[in-house]
């Protein structure tokens, strides 16, 4: 959120934290960094004796060996695996190979690849066109195989007379391709956080219990990811909470937070994570500890 954003960067301010946007990183030398600005040619030493480089993530040795292995002319994106919406990884013929969480990118399916197959199917009646009956029920009975298509759920026939351009209470074929085109825009890579990673083990883990009772009837609906809010820590007992997009928001019309409040909040989440009593109380002794005798940096 912008707000969050805003209030992000002036918390930084305060704590003598200085931002420089639109900035590429050329070099990194013994006693300055070089750095470019969007938009010019000219290159700005900054003296520093520290360096802390947080920036990407990159894919271990054994990801890299997998990829080699099944064809990177396949798994062509070179930080994780590609998957399937069921988080098998591409390339294996017989799916027996899933990838979770930072190490897989899910590869969702765009409508307009499958536009002849979904026109054909929700045309009943044969006649070259969908009629708002034909077109509620592609709605229905694809929002769970192609998730891009809630943005038109709630108001179906509110899609239905935009896209029919003719007032004809007809969809032709080009005006479907015109509505898939917009939803397959809302699709967005799944964000590399810890939540998604755990309601992907929790998907393969229920789907392998399935597998090996014989029964996997019951799952054959691909992984959908529960987006359920972000909390980020800025710094000086600070934090930053943002639901939007998270069902939350929609049920309790919760604003986004910021402050020593979202700090708590943030801290009273890790906690109640935190899988036995034992890592529980561990953390509680470390944040006392922090606390009276502050952060020790001497070993770092």
């Amino acid at each position: 959120d912008k707000r969050l954003s805003e209030y992000t960067e002036k918390h930084f301010e305060r704590e003598n934290i200085e931002i420089i946007t639109n900035t590429r990183v050329k070099n990194v030398k013994q006693r300055e960094v070089i750095v470019q600005h969007k938009g010019s040619n000219d290159l700005l030493s900054i003296p520093c004796s520290i360096i802390l480089w947080a920036t990407g993530i990159q894919s271990i040795p054994l990801i890299n060996n997998l990829r080699e292995t099944i064809d990177v002319n396949i798994q062509t994106n070179r930080t994780g695996l590609i998957t399937d919406t069921y988080l098998r990884v591409k390339g294996i013929a017989d799916h027996s190979i899933y990838a979770v969480g930072d190490c897989a990118t899910v590869e969702q399916r765009k409508l307009v690849d499958y536009i002849k197959t979904l026109f054909e199917e929700a045309d009943t009646v044969k006649d070259d066109a969908l009629d708002l009956q034909e077109f509620r029920q592609l709605i229905e009975s694809k929002v769970k195989e192609f998730p891009q298509f809630e943005i038109y759920q709630k108001n179906i026939e509110n899609a239905f007379h935009n896209a029919d351009k003719e007032q004809a209470g007809r969809l032709k074929f080009e005006h479907l391709h015109d509505i898939l085109e917009k939803a397959d825009k809302k699709l967005r890579a799944y964000p590399p956080t810890a939540q998604l990673a755990l309601q992907q083990g929790d998907y393969v883990a229920s789907l392998l219990n399935k597998m090996s009772t014989g029964d996997s009837s019951n799952l054959i609906q691909p992984f959908r990811f529960n987006y359920k809010g972000s909390l980020a820590y800025v710094g000086g007992d600070a934090a930053v909470i943002d639901f939007t997009g998270s069902p939350l928001l929609k049920i309790f019309n919760i604003k986004p937070l910021s402050g020593k409040g979202s700090y708590y909040l943030w801290k009273s989440f890790y906690f109640t994570e935190m899988f036995t009593m034992r890592t529980k109380c561990l953390l509680a002794f470390d944040w006392i500890k922090l606390k009276l005798f502050g952060r020790d940096i001497s070993r770092y």
